[in-house]
């Protein structure tokens, strides 16, 4: 598998949605397996922001996303 980054947007008469995935390779940054994360960042008609993460693993793994996210 190839590193890889995607991204995609949704919109409804009530949401708004950015989603960005990336696909992390074998032995990549020290992860024995592959690794596919996404978040989504979304806002309604009210205002309201929030975040959703997802992640899979091929393999049996612990991964915390927001140890990793630097501002």
């Amino acid at each position: 598998m190839k590193q890889k980054f995607g991204k995609q947007q949704s919109v409804t008469d009530d949401l708004f949605s950015v989603i960005f995935n990336y696909s992390s390779p074998e032995n990549e940054k020290e992860f024995q397996k592959n690794m596919h994360v996404g978040v989504t960042y979304s806002l309604d008609n009210t205002s309201e922001w929030t975040v959703d993460y997802k992640s899979h693993s091929d393999a049996s793994a612990v991964f915390n996303l927001e140890f990793y996210i630097t501002l």
